[in-house]
């Protein structure tokens, strides 16, 4: 259930056959979704098809061009369960929220084998996990579909301890100084928000007004969070009935600085992600994949770097590479896809290697 559109997918499949998957700030560090770069190799997320139980994680060894396939199965000796939804690296633990099996899975980078406790308490058998970040030594963020909030994890005892209401179907979070931004992208109904979280007292500061159904997120090398927004569906799914939007915030401010909005009523973009020098976005719309400078005061939606799309992507700085996740035909193993980037464009295409079922999401090491 990477995307909401999937994640829609996933419920009406359900009634039938469940045949689809559907203010200044501190100086502090900027937490971003993928927290650590280098350069020996990096881990495909595969989310497995919905109550097929058979979620994956691969690791990509650099040196040897070779991908490892379920290292977690390997490492445990058990499987990962239903459906992987995001990880996150941070020290020496990664974080696998596995959302249909309500839990988040606990190992430690080193060998990958199971940390004790192995998953984090979140307090219910019911939660709906989607994503995870470490805002310093002692306490944890994760979203949650159930409850529409954050849940505060100890991450000493790894015990929720609290939560924080937000928005609809809270998703992708990012910490900028004191503030965690998080996404109300809807879950399976709709929203237009993005929620600020002072993590000085774990407490909702602010909402800021996006467009509809907000799915990912990038900073900026000046500190801006830019939100991409696909725009909500008619009633009937025939088409979007507000159009997608690209949305800068002002962080220092925590206000709206731009908006660009995009021409169809009937594509929506996507996948959004920032370069290593966080000064160029790219994106999918209309199943191309465009960039976008963070100065432009315009949306380029004629000049696409590459002619096709991908369930999720990823830039990997240490390469200059764009890494695409297919996930075929949702059923097999999927693959991952690198694509060399020279002054924003697509120059080649390095290599493609298959990976588990439904690669969702590149975690770099």
């Amino acid at each position: 259930m990477k995307k909401q559109l999937i994640s829609i997918s996933i419920v009406l499949a359900s009634a039938s056959a469940l045949m689809f998957t559907s203010c200044s700030k501190d100086p502090e560090k900027t937490t971003t979704p993928t927290p650590i770069v280098g350069s020996s190799g990096f881990y495909v997320l595969n989310e497995g098809g919905f109550g097929k139980k058979n979620a994956s994680v691969s690791y990509y060894d650099k040196s040897s061009k070779s991908i490892v396939k379920d290292i977690y199965k390997n490492a445990n000796g058990k499987d990962l369960g239903d459906q992987a939804q995001s990880m996150y690296i941070y020290q020496d633990k990664a974080y696998i929220v596995v959302q249909n099996s309500y839990k988040v899975e606990v190992v430690s980078v080193s060998g990958f084998k199971s940390t004790t406790p192995s998953v984090l308490d979140l307090g219910s058998s019911t939660a709906s996990p989607r994503y995870f970040i470490a805002i310093n030594d002692k306490t944890g963020y994760l979203t949650d579909w159930e409850s529409n909030s954050v849940l505060v994890i100890d991450l000493a005892t790894s015990k929720k301890t609290s939560s924080i209401a937000v928005g609809t179907g809270p998703d992708e979070l990012v910490k900028i100084g004191k503030y965690v931004y998080v996404l109300n992208g809807g879950g399976y109904g709709s929203d237009n928000k993005v929620s600020v979280i002072n993590t000085e007292n774990n407490t909702l500061a602010q909402t800021i007004n996006t467009g509809d159904a907000p799915n990912t997120l990038a900073v900026d090398k000046d500190n801006n969070l830019w939100v991409l927004c696909g725009g909500k569906y008619k009633a009937d799914f025939s088409g979007l009935e507000t159009k997608g939007k690209l949305v800068k915030i002002n962080t220092a401010a925590n206000a709206v600085a731009q908006t660009l909005e995009f021409g169809s009523a009937s594509d929506r973009p996507g996948n959004l992600i920032i370069n290593g020098t966080s000064d160029m976005m790219y994106y999918e719309y209309r199943g191309k994949i465009f960039a976008q400078g963070i100065a432009a005061t315009a949306l380029d939606t004629a000049a696409h770097v590459l002619k096709r799309s991908f369930y999720a992507l990823a830039y990997d700085p240490s390469d200059n590479y764009i890494i695409g996740c297919d996930a075929g035909d949702f059923k097999g193993d999927g693959k991952i896809v690198r694509y060399k980037i020279e002054s924003s464009k697509v120059v080649s295409t390095v290599d493609s290697m298959v990976v588990g079922v439904i690669p969702n999401g590149v975690i770099l090491k």
